[in-house]
């Protein structure tokens, strides 16, 4: 018997021992400071995302985070006994880890935030000071994007077409090494900073395929494609390449189609387009639009807002035929959903399911030096459908 109560005590011993280590958890001279951060998180958080919700559910999140996702200074961390706290299960994690409490929650405040919503997110301290050095980094790119997938590992997505696609790289590939430095837990912009360098010079890639098989890939830089928009004419018609809804593409997309004859059969091409900015998007829509007609709507906690077309002269197209892929997200999903619903439009869609994100997130700067990431809004398509999750291909779910 006193066998199996020690036995049964044992986890809780492991999470006294794990807070009590000196100079960590609660001893720790940043634990005001990791505090502070936590409540800048809730307090934004709370106040921005796009349902009510309360701090209580942010701690809750927290204590129920298995920290063993967080690296390996995590693995085999007991979860504290009983009903811990918040600063508990701080502490505890910090003591085990040999981590500064201020460290322990920039890991654990991304985990918290898309345990509530995919979308929303944490830039920490550091990783935001590696963004301002991009900004002054050489500008020789690959042509591709990068995500994390269900094992926290970075992967590899080409822009049809681009330098990283024609050296070789396939859509999914696990991004391993650049140049020799391994790539395991370091963040996006660390993997960004990496990959940029001076236009024309080479870059190597150690992957992983789909299939296992690893191997080096040399992809020479390239410059940044200066216009969002790229026109294309056949015997067929017209592609139209939008790369992106930034400030300038609706502009740029109307002095194409300003060249352009009425009833031209169109193929818009949104492959890889992440969306930019929401109220490019819309201006893109209304290019396609008569005045007045609906595009969309951003439903948040204070109310709905609606999109319509303020174009009064819009582009009379023949068949359109939106091409897109599982990197079609966000305003380029919107532009396409309201493409789609406009019942005097003759519009296709091929490829796809697109990524299906229906939010929009704000970025908002904490005082401690982070971003944060919330979702605060969903979009919907005139008929008042989302696309979350689905995807415009799959088709748009009533709600």
């Amino acid at each position: 018997m006193p066998l199996l109560i020690l036995l049964l005590l044992l986890p809780c011993f492991q999470a006294l021992r794990a807070q009590d280590v000196t100079g960590y958890g609660r001893d720790h001279p940043d634990w005001q400071t990791a505090m502070g951060l936590w409540r800048e998180f809730c307090d934004e958080f709370c106040d921005r995302f796009y349902r009510e919700i309360h701090s209580r559910e942010l701690n809750d999140s927290l204590v129920n985070l298995d920290p063993s996702e967080f690296g390996a200074r995590f693995r085999g961390l007991q979860s504290s006994a009983g009903d811990p706290s918040m600063e508990d299960t701080v502490a505890g994690w910090s003591g085990h880890a040999r981590m500064s409490p201020y460290e322990v929650l920039e890991y654990a405040i991304p985990a918290v935030a898309q345990k509530q919503d995919p979308f929303s997110g944490y830039i920490s301290s550091r990783d935001s000071r590696i963004i301002e050095e991009l900004r002054l980094a050489p500008r020789g790119n690959v042509g591709m994007t990068l995500e994390r997938n269900g094992e926290n590992e970075l992967v590899c997505y080409p822009y049809p077409s681009g330098a990283a696609e024609q050296a070789g790289l396939r859509f999914g590939d696990v991004l391993l090494a650049v140049d020799g430095e391994p790539m395991q837990g370091a963040s996006h912009w660390e993997a960004a900073l990496s990959i940029l360098g001076d236009p024309g010079t080479d870059v190597e890639f150690l992957v992983r395929h789909a299939n296992g098989q690893q191997e080096t890939v040399s992809i020479k830089r390239v410059e940044p494609v200066p216009s969002q928009i790229e026109m294309e004419t056949t015997l067929v018609g017209v592609t139209l390449k939008v790369r992106n809804f930034q400030e300038g593409a609706a502009q740029a997309l109307r002095s194409a189609l300003n060249t352009l004859e009425p009833g031209k059969r169109l193929t818009i091409d949104l492959r890889a387009n992440q969306g930019g900015e929401l109220q490019g998007a819309v201006l893109a829509a209304s290019l396609f639009l008569p005045e007045s007609a609906p595009i969309g709507y951003l439903e948040k906690r204070d109310g709905k807002q609606s999109f319509v077309s303020g174009n009064p002269v819009f582009y009379e197209a023949g068949l359109i035929t939106l091409v897109v892929d599982g990197k079609t997200a966000s305003g380029a999903e919107l532009f396409a959903a309201a493409l789609l619903a406009a019942p005097d439009l003759d519009v296709l869609v091929y490829g796809g399911p697109t990524y299906g994100k229906a939010v929009v997130v704000e970025r908002v700067r904490l005082p401690s030096g982070g971003f944060l990431d919330v979702t605060s809004g969903r979009l919907l398509d005139p008929k008042g459908r989302s696309w979350n999750a689905t995807g415009i291909a799959t088709g748009l779910a009533d709600e």
